[in-house]
C-alpha cells in the first residue's frame, strides 16, 4: 500500500511538472506601425538590405519577479540588468531575411506565469553580435510600456500579443562603452574619497 501511494505521489509530481512546463505563445510586432528614428516621424528605422544583422535590433524582455524594468546596460552582452531576462530577439528593415518597411513580427514561447510582465526594447543601429544578442554600441534606443502575459502555461492553447505602438520612437542614446567605464572609474575615485574622508 505505502509504495503504491509513492508511486502514485511521483506519478502526480511528475504531472503538475509537464503541465506548469507548458509554453504560452507570445506573437510581438508592430503590425501595421513603423519604429522611427525621429520625435517627427519622418525617418523609419530600417536597414540596408544587406543581411539580417542589419537594421534595427530588438529584444523582448522579461522583467523579472519584480516587474520592474532595470534599466538598459551598454558594456557588452545583452544590455540587461538586475532580474531582467531578454526572451528573444528580433530585427527590422529591409532587404534578405528582413521584414519590408520598418516592421517585424516575430512569435516565441515562455513558461512564466500569468500576469508576469514584459517590455519591447528597440534600436536603431544593428546589433553588435546578432548570434549572440549583443546589443549595438552606439545609436539610440526606446522601450515600450509594460506588456502583462494573460495565457497560464497551465493551458498551452494560450496566446498573448505584444505590440509596439504606432508612435514609439527610438529617442534615448546608448552610452558608449567608453563613457561608460569614465562613469565607473569617476564613481569609484568618489566612494574612495568619501571613505578615506570619513
Amino acid at each position: 500500500m505505502m509504495r503504491k501511494s509513492v508511486v502514485g505521489f511521483i506519478v502526480l509530481a511528475l504531472g503538475c511538472a509537464v503541465c506548469s512546463a507548458a509554453p504560452v505563445t507570445i506573437n510581438w510586432n508592430t503590425l501595421a506601425a513603423l519604429l522611427w528614428e525621429d520625435a517627427g516621424f519622418t525617418i523609419p528605422i530600417t536597414g540596408d538590405g544587406s543581411d539580417n544583422t542589419v537594421g534595427g535590433f530588438l529584444q523582448l524582455i522579461y522583467l523579472g519577479a519584480d516587474d520592474t524594468y532595470n534599466g538598459f546596460s551598454g558594456i557588452g552582452g545583452e544590455g540587461v540588468q538586475g532580474d531582467d531576462e531578454v526572451l528573444d530577439k528580433s530585427w527590422v528593415g529591409q532587404g534578405y531575411l528582413m521584414t519590408p518597411n520598418g516592421r517585424f513580427t516575430d512569435t516565441t514561447t515562455t513558461t512564466n506565469a500569468a500576469g508576469s510582465q514584459y517590455v519591447i526594447r528597440f534600436f536603431e543601429d544593428p546589433a553588435v553580435d546578432w548570434n549572440a544578442g549583443t546589443v549595438p554600441a552606439t545609436g539610440d534606443y526606446g522601450v515600450t510600456a509594460n506588456f502583462n502575459q494573460t495565457g497560464s502555461p497551465l493551458n498551452p492553447a494560450d496566446v498573448d500579443t505584444f505590440q509596439i505602438a504606432a508612435n514609439d520612437e527610438a529617442d534615448t542614446p546608448v552610452p558608449e562603452p567608453s563613457t561608460m567605464l569614465l562613469f565607473a572609474l569617476g564613481a569609484g575615485v568618489a566612494a574612495w574619497r568619501r571613505r578615506k574622508n570619513s
